[in-house]
């Protein structure tokens, strides 16, 4: 009888109210699958880089904005840990550099611009590899 139970260690079985004909058992294992990624969403929107907490609405409109505002936030995590996990940085250490991209207000007469002063390699390559480029001036 021990075996027997030892033979199923690490196995699982799921169980679903759908019938063969809406959903293949390959579908259903592939869903149950796309949870642990839903799992990490909210991990990283309460946790991680974003500490994204509760804030408590009352009326449905507020609450839909809570809940656009923060999936849009995760979603650019998302698409910026994609294009720059490559460079071998953690997320957090990736969003850390580039918040501290400043600008200086330079005067000559009574004209004013603001002005990007270089940036370090590491902020160059994680510009690059987003394919986006700095301005020179940033007109007021």
């Amino acid at each position: 009888m021990q075996k027997e139970v030892e033979k199923l260690d690490g196995c699982y079985a799921l169980k679903t109210d759908l019938s063969a004909n809406n959903m293949n058992t390959k579908s259903v294992h592939a869903r149950y699958k796309d949870l642990t990624m839903i799992e990490r969403a909210f991990r990283t929107m309460k946790t991680t880089c974003l500490e994204i907490r509760p804030i408590y609405v009352r009326k449905e409109s507020r609450t839909r904005g809570h809940v656009f505002a923060t999936m849009l936030a995760y979603m650019i995590t998302q698409y910026f840990w994609e294009k720059i996990k490559s460079l071998g940085h953690t997320l957090s250490f990736s969003i850390e550099c580039m918040t501290d991209i400043k600008t200086v207000s330079l005067t000559l007469g009574k004209k004013t611009v603001k002005q990007i002063p270089a940036i370090s390699q590491l902020k160059s390559d994680i510009l690059d590899t987003l394919d986006i480029t700095l301005p020179k001036t940033i007109s007021l």
